[in-house]
């Protein structure tokens, strides 16, 4: 008796992610590779689509993530802030971080010289001790005709960025 052996179908070859599309941005990031600029915008779109469609799932999930991520999200809405009003002023303006600012300058207050508390509130309505907590200071003033970079920016206490002006 012969038996029937079934045909092995041959495997269609696997369909590759294109660049420029959602899947493309994909397998840039599984390859861990620089991600092209076509593939970005594609995967936004894709991301915004969905949110669109979702909104309220996408809000739950915003809201646990700030939830989840004050400190982050503090910082996010700062630098947000900061380069409205540097685009506002006309003025050149760079990205930057309280850490990048930290490291290059160190954590003494340019002003009076004395160290920072880097744990201390950054703002009077946020607890005790805001006075000797971290603001980043404009040497020279946006207004005066200062830039928004790294150059002009210097760790200052509160107390001291918030009284040199007077």
């Amino acid at each position: 008796m012969e038996l029937d052996t079934p045909e092995i179908k041959a495997k269609s070859p696997r369909k590759v992610a294109e660049c420029g599309t959602a899947a493309g941005y994909q397998r840039h990031r599984a390859k861990k590779e620089e991600t092209c600029a076509p593939c970005k915008a594609a995967n936004t779109a894709a991301r915004k689509a969905w949110a669109e469609k979702n909104r309220e799932r996408h809000n739950e999930i915003s809201y646990a993530w700030v939830a989840r991520n004050p400190e982050k999200f503090n910082a996010h809405m700062r630098n947000i802030s900061r380069r409205r009003r540097a685009r506002k002023l006309s003025v050149e303006s760079e990205p930057y971080t309280q850490e990048l600012i930290l490291e290059k300058y160190g954590s003494d207050c340019h002003i009076c010289h004395e160290e920072i508390d880097l744990t201390a509130p950054q703002h009077p309505m946020m607890g005790a001790g805001w006075e000797k907590g971290l603001h980043l200071d404009h040497v020279i003033s946006l207004y005066a005709g200062g830039t928004d970079t790294i150059e002009n920016i210097r760790p200052a206490h509160v107390r001291c960025n918030m009284v040199k002006g007077k």
